[in-house]
């Protein structure tokens, strides 16, 4: 140890410290499971096999047509993909974990034809069996254990008006801090879409990791080439995979506009300064829907998950959730390798000093991008006791952090005012 030996002279002492840089973790990622024609490039079921409840990371179109098949009717997954790489603008969609739960070897018809219709609400919600293997959306739960991410925003587009496909959605939106994004119903009205939310009914649950989005959008049908109702739920994922990726957490996904949209299963009606409109009842009501400025195009509008109009707190926003699972999980994977060393001053002062720097890059006001407001990080010196850390190994930390608001209403209030006249036209006062 140093200071038992004399020496005369520089010397460099090390003092053990496991990692150097807080870094954000990985939040462009979305998980699309559903049903692939894994047959048309896979032609044996050994080929087949790492494609059905195998995670596999998707980045092009190309990657998503060779690892499972062209667009088909029937089939969910390459519609979806489709969907999502129609929001590229040159700089990427971010990272899709596709999980193909259709198996044609498996779900066939008497004659022993492919048949997607054939996949069951027990193959999406998956399960473990005794020998450990994961199916359907427990598949999710290796994906940090292969990759090192998990993904975000979970998306089973035309599956999610099953409930139990919907809780289980949710379910592991909660264990991997994402959102689970989801569909309401084809074919609902503006009320019938608010009435969904009411006391009893289907879509009544109030969470800040659920998204609902309403109504069905058109779009361009990758197996025709002609328009075709699809769901919003994959195009929103798509978006907001892009705009975090390409900008940061802390941008919202509303108000973006969506190029490839061209019309919506009803009209939405939206109008400036006008609290009757149908966008407002929605946004209210916790959904996420569409608006049409002329001459723009269909944009996305909606910046809150269903906390709404439950909760009103910063973690019913979109944006502002994101921001807080990327600095929980900067700050939870920084420390994890000091696990198990010394509960020596000097290594929790490092700790303290790094995360507090890394939060204040992301609180410079002079930033537009900025993340926070401010945030702090210290070591509890009032909760910690000598037994807690000599008895339990255990040490309390203090994380404060609030993410940025965003304007979502501009409130200008306008007056006239006789003194212009009077200086205009050079009048008396």
């Amino acid at each position: 140890m140093a200071g038992e030996n004399y020496h005369h002279g520089p010397e460099i002492i090390r003092l053990e410290d496991t990692t150097g840089v807080v870094v954000d973790q990985k939040m462009a990622v979305t998980w699309l499971q559903g049903t692939a024609p894994i047959q048309i490039p896979h032609d044996t079921p050994e080929k087949r096999a790492g494609f059905k409840d195998q995670p596999v990371i998707i980045r092009s179109r190309e990657q998503g047509i060779a690892a499972f098949g062209p667009a088909t009717a029937g089939y969910s997954i390459p519609q979806a993909l489709a969907s999502i790489f129609n929001k590229n603008e040159g700089q990427g969609c971010g990272t899709i974990i596709v999980n193909n739960v259709f198996d044609p070897d498996v779900h066939k018809t008497g004659g022993g034809a492919p048949d997607p219709s054939l996949v069951s609400t027990a193959d999406m919600v998956g399960a473990i069996a005794v020998d450990g293997k994961r199916s359907g959306f427990e598949v999710a739960m290796t994906c940090y254990n292969r990759f090192g991410f998990f993904p975000r925003r979970i998306i089973a587009p035309g599956f999610t008006g099953v409930l139990g496909i919907r809780q289980k959605m949710l379910e592991i939106a909660n264990r991997v801090k994402g959102h689970a994004i989801w569909d309401l119903p084809s074919g609902l009205t503006v009320q019938g879409a608010i009435e969904a939310r009411g006391s009893g009914q289907p879509f009544a649950l109030s969470s800040g990791r659920a998204v609902l989005c309403f109504p069905r959008l058109l779009a361009l049908d990758a197996i025709t080439g002609e328009q075709s109702l699809q769901p919003y739920s994959q195009h929103l994922a798509g978006l907001w995979n892009r705009v975090i990726a390409t900008q940061g957490p802390q941008h919202s996904p509303s108000n973006m506009p969506m190029n490839d949209v061209s019309g919506t299963e009803i009209d939405i009606v939206w109008a400036p300064n006008d609290y009757s409109t149908d966008t407002n009842l929605l946004n209210e009501m916790g959904i996420v829907t569409t608006m049409m400025r002329y001459g723009q195009g269909v944009h996305t509008w909606g910046a809150s998950s269903t906390l709404w109009p439950t909760v009103h707190n910063t973690e019913a926003w979109l944006h502002a959730q994101v921001v807080m699972d990327a600095i929980d999980d900067a700050v939870l994977f920084y420390t994890i390798p000091y696990t198990d060393r010394g509960a020596v001053l000097k290594r929790l002062t490092i700790i303290e000093e790094r995360v507090n720097a890394y939060l204040a890059s992301k609180s410079s006001q002079d930033d537009l991008n900025a993340w926070l407001y401010g945030g702090n990080f210290r070591f509890d010196r009032k909760k910690t006791t000598a037994e807690s850390i000599v008895g339990q190994g255990q040490l309390f930390w203090q994380l404060d952090r609030q993410p940025i608001g965003i304007m979502h209403r501009t409130t200008i209030e306008a007056s006239t005012n006789l003194e212009y006249v009077t200086e205009a036209l050079g009048l008396a006062a």
